[in-house]
């Protein structure tokens, strides 16, 4: 992963803060706009240049039409696991076969990347893979833990819309105030308010960000299983 990939999946300070908590806001608005599809179409899809290049790493794919074909093949099979957090911060749909991961573009047009993950590797679940759990239980463990994630994910993503609207309506009000008012110590006030609703914005988006991180790391893990 570069250094600037690595940046957005940490808690950037000093002179990373401003990139990282831009990064989060480009997140949430593409998660407002993106409208995820539930049926693949298979005979439709298509490998983007990434995708070709990580299906010669893995299959050994001569060209882009046999790498194609292949990933098509091994997708009429393949599980949807659900929607994970991509590297650029937008919304992928992942599919697994065969321990092998397909990151689809959110209309499933596009198979945006591939990797492979032969083992389960989420954290909270390692101490089960020790004690020898059979793949059926590990399963079920696994999606207990998604669909927990899931409800906290949707309530986040309603408090960051009702948070959005409330700062709005209050930077529309205090934008009048400020027209109004007189005296510089009122309208320092009308500053800070809205400042301080940005910032509650901003601690909410966080959260969401770093929901979106571990769900991304639970994907991966369930990956291995299929």
């Amino acid at each position: 992963m570069s250094k600037e990939k690595e940046y957005r999946y940490t808690k950037s300070k000093g002179e990373f803060e401003k990139e990282f908590n831009m990064h989060i806001r480009e997140m949430i608005e593409m998660m407002k706009n993106e409208e995820v599809k539930n049926n693949l179409y298979v005979k439709a899809v298509k490998l983007s240049t990434h995708a070709f290049k990580r299906m010669k790493q893995h299959f050994n794919s001569v060209d882009m039409v046999v790498a194609t074909r292949t990933a098509k093949e091994m997708l009429k099979h393949a599980v949807r696991i659900g929607t994970v957090l991509s590297y650029d911060g937008r919304i992928n749909v992942l599919y697994a076969y065969r321990q092998t991961a397909f990151f689809l573009s959110p209309d499933l047009k596009t198979v945006v990347t591939v990797n492979r993950f032969p083992e389960v590797t989420y954290k909270p679940l390692l101490k089960n893979v020790r004690e020898g759990v059979e793949r059926e239980a590990m399963l079920e463990l696994h999606f207990d833990h998604l669909r927990e994630m899931e409800r906290k994910e949707e309530e986040q993503i309603r408090l960051i819309l009702s948070i959005e609207e409330k700062v709005r309506e209050a930077t529309e009000q205090c934008a009048i105030m400020l027209r109004i008012v007189r005296g510089g110590g009122r309208k320092k006030n009308i500053k800070k308010l809205i400042s301080e609703q940005n910032n509650h914005l901003k601690i909410e988006g966080r959260k969401l960000f770093e929901l979106k991180i571990k769900k991304r790391h639970l994907c991966k893990s369930l990956v291995a299983l299929y």
